[in-house]
């Protein structure tokens, strides 16, 4: 199917790539989840592995802090730059070796003007060349005195694989940069792309739900081209290649990585032998930082598995942190930002997993002394859930018996765990067709509880299905079970203020099997005139106060599941609501929609110079996962918000076993 032939291929020396991973309390980049969330460095190019001299941070001066959402960009790729540590600091980006003090910089801020602050995130919209580059930290009295810097790169296309040798079945774990149609194959040594020869197997770099900088285990996310390969068989031993082309065509070859594949079957999965961690604020009770991951010369893992533990062991009541690629011997984590370290928090397990499952032995690493979140007086509670997707017929492939008791369960942990509750926020698709019966269905679910707090609405797609049915007469079954009198309203509830929006029309799709889906969000101008108007109106009266705001669908580039390519944003005029959340960063936003898991690459958006932080609800009816492709997984997702004087804590819970989700219980200033 793919077939190509060799060219030219841009090399960059001397950097690290990072790997978008998504899931650990590691801020970085790799195929699980992370921010933003999550990332995972290996060596591309000529350092050692692991290794970047423009890191200059360490322990002892960590107060001031500068990073980069990953370590390897594509060429145009919008860049996304973390500093703090003081007042009004002056952030450089410049060619790498430019005195920041006095170059011409290629993109700057200081932190405390223009809306920005210390830890708040700056985008360089435009992207930058293919070069290498450094981000510096400039303090205000320092005369010029670089106070932090960290080196990044960017390339038109780059690929690496985990290791060079594997065991009968082992994963291989590719990382590749590259944007439009460059693509990934695997072919055996001594074949020729585009001589008549077809890949084993291939897979996009960034479509198809795949993202540029992401790490796949190649056999789980490629398309199969010949008999006897597939991904439920080991392949056979043997020399092969994986190749990297920079585009469609039969001549486009930009790199090859030759590879062993042995008869031997790989042992039991190793845990790494050491691990190092730096906390961007100390005392914060916040994760960012750096981890360092290192596994022994000869290791047998293809990911990473963490729990946050202390000296009676793994902490109950959280999950594991989802596993994570190793894209090398030495990883390189930036934890998630805003994720929160547990109180009870003092180590961090560590474990390798392969295709034999998890390892049995761990490395554990000691955390920071009161490296913990302290807890202080919580002025306001509630949950946010989305997508129940009540049913009483099985249309749209509806399974009532999941998705309604899923939601039973949601609402037995919130009556267990949230009590004094202020509210029950449903981030829309409350039926799976749109049916009146399923509205009532879901007030019997939540009555059967009993002792929740008053639920609100948002309207969500599925709640505007039913063939042949008007917006008009779909609408009014939202009205009615919502008690409000138009799509888009505000609840004052614990003290804090929430803006819904919703749809103003049924979007016709005639390719869908319904007729009118209503699968984008469209607002007209009285709601977002409404919604400028709010805003402004409470951040004079209750200014540096968090605003709640919910919209089933995502804007595009935002959140898991509205990336480049994973077609699950839709909210129109979106350009006209960007404008609007500019210009409040205290706006802290919910969609739902996509399903993606909380689990997935940026689960979350923090809040920077182009929108406030958006948060990715998943769901509570049935959760999807793309950590190598696209597929369903089990499990019933929704938050706790816990409103301090101070910041406010978004806890990601997964209902199905009543447990944090350990990446994504966020704690975000205020």
């Amino acid at each position: 199917m793919k077939n190509c032939g060799e060219s030219m291929f841009f090399r960059i020396l001397a950097i690290i790539f990072a790997v978008v991973l998504g899931a650990f309390c590691f801020v970085g980049c790799g195929a699980a989840p992370a921010d933003d969330n999550v990332d995972q460095t290996g060596q591309l190019g000529g350092q050692e592995e692991g290794e970047n001299d423009l890191q200059e941070e360490t322990a002892e001066d960590a107060h001031y802090y500068v990073r980069t959402d990953k370590d390897l960009y594509y060429a145009g790729e919008k860049i996304y730059v973390t500093a703090g540590g003081g007042k009004n600091l002056r952030v450089v980006v410049c060619e790498r070796g430019e005195d920041p003090a006095t170059a011409e910089p290629l993109a700057e801020y200081r932190t405390d003007e223009g809306g920005m602050r210390s830890g708040m995130r700056y985008v360089i919209g435009s992207g930058l060349a293919a070069g290498e580059y450094e981000v510096s930290v400039l303090a205000e009295d320092s005369e010029g005195q670089r106070e932090a810097r960290t080196g990044f790169a960017v390339a038109e296309q780059e690929m690496q694989t985990d290791k060079t040798e594997y065991g009968a079945g082992e994963d291989i774990v590719v990382t590749a940069v590259g944007t439009g149609t460059a693509w990934v194959g695997l072919y055996r040594i001594g074949e020729t792309p585009g001589k008549g020869t077809t890949s084993i197997c291939w897979y996009y770099v960034d479509q198809d739900k795949h993202l540029s900088g992401q790490s796949y285990i190649l056999q789980r996310t490629a398309a199969y081209n010949r008999s006897g390969y597939s991904a439920d068989e080991p392949f056979p031993a043997g020399e092969y290649k994986v190749v990297l082309f920079a585009n469609d065509s039969q001549s486009s070859v930009v790199k090859e990585i030759p590879i062993t594949i042995l008869p031997q079957e790989p042992g039991e999965a190793s845990a790494p032998v050491s691990a190092e961690y730096v906390q961007d604020e100390p005392g914060s009770g916040r994760a960012s930082g750096t981890l360092t991951v290192t596994f022994a010369e000869e290791y047998s893992a293809s990911e990473v598995v963490a729990y946050w533990a202390n000296d009676e062991g793994r902490l109950a009541n959280y999950d594991a942190f989802a596993p994570q690629k190793v894209s090398g011997r030495v990883m390189k984590f930036r934890a998630i930002e805003g994720v929160m370290i547990p109180t009870k928090a003092t180590k961090m397990l560590f474990y390798g997993k392969n295709v034999k499952g998890q390892g049995t032995e761990c490395f554990e690493l000691v955390l920071p002394e009161n490296c913990g979140h302290a807890a202080g007086e919580i002025l306001s509670e509630f949950s946010v859930l989305s997508d129940l997707h009540v049913s009483t017929a099985t249309s749209h492939s509806g399974k009532p018996d999941v998705y309604n008791t899923n939601f039973e369960k949601a609402c037995r942990d919130i009556a267990a765990v949230s009590s004094s509750s202020d509210g029950i926020f449903i981030v829309g698709d409350i039926t799976n067709s749109g049916l009146a019966s399923e509205w009532r269905k879901a007030e019997e679910i939540m009555d059967s509880v009993g002792g929740l707090a008053k639920a609100f609405y948002a309207i969500g797609n599925h709640d505007l299905y039913e063939i042949g049915t008007p917006y008009a007469q779909k609408i009014q079954d939202f009205l009615t079970y919502s008690g409000q009198d138009r799509v888009y309203y505000e609840a004052v509830t614990g003290g804090y203020h929430h803006l819904i929006l919703g749809s103003q029309e049924q979007q016709t799709d005639t390719a869908s099997p319904t007729g009118n889906t209503g699968v984008d969000a469209i607002l007209h101008d009285d709601q977002l005139s409404w919604l400028d108007a709010r805003l402004e109106a409470i951040t004079e009266e209750t200014p540096g106060e968090p605003v709640f705001v919910y919209c089933h669908q995502s804007m595009y580039d935002t959140i898991a599941g509205s990336l480049k390519g994973q077609e699950w944003n839709g909210v129109r005029p979106e350009s006209a609501l960007r404008e609007i959340l500019a210009k409040y960063p205290q706006v802290i936003l919910f969609n739902g929609h996509s399903h993606w898991v909380m689990q997935s690459y940026r689960n979350a958006y923090f809040s920077s110079n182009e929108l406030p932080s958006v948060f990715n609800t998943s769901s509570v009816g049935y959760l999807w996962s793309t950590t190598d492709r696209e597929e369903s997984v089990s499990g019933s997702q929704g938050y706790y918000v816990r409103v301090y004087a101070d910041e406010v804590l978004i806890l990601g819970r997964n209902f199905s076993d009543s447990a944090w989700i350990p990446e994504a219980c966020y704690s975000i200033k205020i």
